[in-house]
């Protein structure tokens, strides 16, 4: 075949050409390549003399020796559009001049500005300007021949008929086809390696810096992750955020995309490129310098000697822990969740992590790696013995007696201090209002505080003794002064001061005081018991269901030393309780227990929040300051004497101290704490609640008809008239719909 030169305008369009329309992408990488580095020689213009016996496509302003295009219809048009781009670039370097001057550069001068300038964003202009016209880029070859027909192109002459040229213009369009990503990786990989720049790369093949570089990363990333983008099974768009991850790091996020991309859903982009970022940030699990218990810090102590041993021994399993947890988005501080730290150390070492119920046995875990915690390090060894009965909850004070001797073991109680740890120790929740006790969570921050706590508790207990004793012996008389001090007696059961003289109504002597009338007491410790045995017949499902279960006030055994009482708190001594049924009004819904004592587990609200099942059709800001708003307003809304009830009470955790118990100013402050952990479906769910919390306290006031909706269904969905009634303690098992009439008591 023979090489010549000709003008632009010569060549015409042959009548067999196969395209009829062009990727505007395509072509826009292809006109950088081609200003970049001009036609590649081996890759010429193949053309013929136009066959005698078709007419040919003729350009505006060509005559009629003008030739035919066999090969590179499109790079011919990438040569025309790179003239444009070369005119673009030229007039921004004049309107660059700072000078106001329209001097034009050198031509070397020129060709560096240029190459500097030129960008795909550019070509995909140029290609846009061109494709929006009449006929798209198909038709844009005329007018831009005739712009630029002077100019010259070297190509190579094809020998044949039309039979051979039709047959050579079919096989050059259907020979092309893009190299796969992996080889271009390599393949930019080695330029790389070469000396070239990612621009010079980016230039070179028509494509993206962003393109060049996702290519490059791809290199760097492990073997197995590479397949699932080469399979389609995941997007470009890892790659570099993988790359850009330390070598650990980066194998255990591997292993951990590979192992979820089989499961449903798989792995996106997004999800991947997050985990990429937290794992990036973190530096490891370090023991906190404040905690807000010595059971925390302890755990993070443990995880932290747990992660140094398996990073040594075993580093894929211990980053690839690391990176599941940041897939999770749970990489944070895992130590101050019981259930995910256990969930932690069970992933790095199943085999020393857990006891026969297939908890964390935390025991062995703080002998094995928390060895600098000990009874000898431990100051809550100095309180007297015996323990009380409602005493701290450590091994060391409920497993041994004053007779027992006290020798240092080694450190088996997660509650333990170190040395050094600064004071934190948890009381028990009755201890509550006692001075030097703090509370949520209920602890003494300095030995001065947890003694003096620990004698107020042993004489408060020693006068609960003493009363039971003096009640035992006590027998009716018939005098007045007898009379009289049983009924000190009794004030001093409910609290009250001896020297009132009207605590309770003196009996005469012909009438004393009979065994069979029930104590104050004893009434709150029945309606106490009915409700604990009785409470989970309702509708326990229910998110303002206030469950035992689920209560910080529940015991595993009697709060007292009497062993028949409820296993409750608030049956230690005489408070007020109260507990109420809310049910439909006209049925269509579940009956509701309610505990006004409860005081839900320590759990964050994201936990205890369902998401609302319809999208929020109002905006956040807007909901939250409703919520704001609702319950300030129902704090503001006068209640009938003797009902101290408060909005959104199931979501409190109050103490045990006989006054204070007031918390209207609770739950706004907890929800200025929390709500940016709400999701926007949680916060609808809040603002659901509020509204009809504030219902509530609405129908409840002044002039009330004790009536209001409460939201049922799935998420609160749904929404029913409801009313309530006072829980009695012969509750019977079966508990019919609760009905009220405006007027009746509830």
């Amino acid at each position: 075949m023979q090489t010549m030169t000709v003008n632009l305008s010569e060549l015409n369009e042959h009548p067999a050409q196969m395209r009829t329309t062009l990727d505007a992408e395509g072509m826009a990488s292809l006109t950088l390549q081609v200003h970049t580095r001009g036609l590649d020689p081996h890759q010429p213009i193949v053309v013929a003399r136009p066959p005698l016996e078709r007419e040919t496509v003729a350009v505006p302003g060509t005559g009629e020796d003008g030739m035919v295009v066999i090969s590179g219809h499109r790079r011919l048009l990438a040569r025309l559009l790179a003239y444009e781009l070369e005119g673009l670039l030229s007039h921004e370097r004049v309107r660059a001049d700072g000078d106001g001057g329209l001097t034009e550069p050198s031509a070397s001068q020129a060709e560096g500005l240029a190459e500097a300038s030129a960008d795909l964003d550019k070509a995909r202009s140029i290609v846009a300007g061109w494709a929006g016209q009449d006929g798209g880029l198909i038709a844009a070859y005329g007018p831009l021949a005739a712009r630029h027909g002077e100019r010259e192109i070297t190509v190579v002459l094809l020998e044949g008929d039309q039979r051979t040229q039709v047959l050579a213009l079919q096989a050059s369009n259907f020979s092309q086809e893009e190299p796969d990503m992996l080889g271009q990786a390599r393949s930019f990989h080695a330029a790389a390696e070469a000396g070239a720049s990612v621009q010079e790369i980016a230039n070179n093949v028509g494509k993206s810096v962003h393109y060049v570089q996702n290519h490059l990363a791809v290199v760097e990333m492990p073997e197995a992750l590479i397949r699932l983008i080469v399979d389609g099974a995941l997007g470009m768009g890892v790659a570099r955020p993988v790359a850009s991850l330390p070598a650990g790091k980066r194998e255990g996020l591997a292993a951990i995309v590979v192992a979820r991309a089989e499961r449903t859903p798989p792995p996106t982009v997004a999800a991947v490129k997050a985990a990429a970022q937290r794992l990036g940030q973190w530096d490891g699990i370090q023991v906190p310098l404040r905690a807000p218990d010595a059971a925390t810090r302890n755990r993070a102590r443990i995880m932290q000697a747990l992660w140094g041993q398996v990073v040594a021994e075993k580093p894929l399993r211990a980053w690839g822990v690391a990176a599941d947890a940041a897939y999770q988005g749970l990489l944070g501080e895992p130590w101050t969740d019981t259930r995910i730290c256990a969930a932690w150390i069970a992933a790095l070492a199943p085999e020393v992590s857990h006891g026969e119920n297939g908890r964390a046995d935390w025991d062995r875990l703080m002998v094995d790696l928390a060895p600098d915690v000990s009874c000898a390090t431990c100051r809550v060894s100095g309180l007297p013995y015996p323990p009380l009965s409602q005493d701290l909850a450590l091994p060391c004070r409920s497993s041994l007696t004053a007779e027992e001797p006290r020798t240092a073991q080694p450190g088996v109680c997660l509650q333990g201090m170190g040395e050094h740890d600064p004071f934190l120790v948890q009381v028990p929740m009755a201890w509550a209002g006692l001075q030097g006790v703090s509370e949520h969570p209920y602890t003494c921050t300095s030995w001065e505080d947890l003694q003096a706590a620990w004698l107020a508790q042993q004489e408060r207990e020693r006068a609960e003794v003493e009363t039971v004793a003096d009640r035992s012996t006590a027998r009716p008389t018939s005098s007045e002064a007898d009379a009289q001090s049983e009924a000190d007696t009794r004030a001093e059961d409910v609290g009250g001061d001896p020297s009132d003289p009207s605590p309770a109504p003196a009996e005469t002597p012909s009438q004393p005081v009979g065994p069979s009338e029930p104590r104050p007491i004893d009434q709150q410790r029945a309606i106490i018991r009915s409700f604990m045995e009785n409470h989970t017949s309702l509708a326990t499902e229910h998110p303002w269901a206030t469950l035992c279960a689920l209560c910080q006030h529940l015991r595993g055994d009697s709060p007292t030393k009497d062993p028949s009482l409820p296993h409750c708190e608030w049956a230690a001594r005489l408070k007020t309780v109260e507990f109420f049924i809310r049910g439909p009004v006209d049925g269509g819904g579940p009956c509701i227990p309610l505990c006004r004592q409860f005081a839900p587990q320590d759990s964050p609200w994201r936990q205890r929040i369902p998401a609302h099942s319809a999208a929020p059709s109002l905006s956040r800001d807007w909901m939250l300051a409703q919520i704001r708003h609702l319950v300030a307003d129902g704090h503001k809304t006068r209640r009938p004497i003797g009902d101290a009830r408060t909005m959104m009470e199931f979501m409190t955790g109050r103490p045990i101290k006989a006054t204070g118990e007031g918390h209207r100013g609770w739950f706004l402050q907890e929800l200025e704490k929390q709500v940016g952990e709400l999701s926007d479906e949680q916060v609808q769910t809040l603002f659901v609640w509020v509204f009809s919390e504030w219902r509530r306290v609405k129908a409840n006031g002044y002039g009330g008809d004790n009536q209001y909706p409460v939201p049922v269904g799935p998420n609160g969905s749904q929404s029913v008239l409801y009313s309530e009634r006072e829980w009695i303690d012969d509750f019977p098992l079966v508990q019919p719909p609760v009905e009220s009439r405006p007027g009746e008591d509830g």
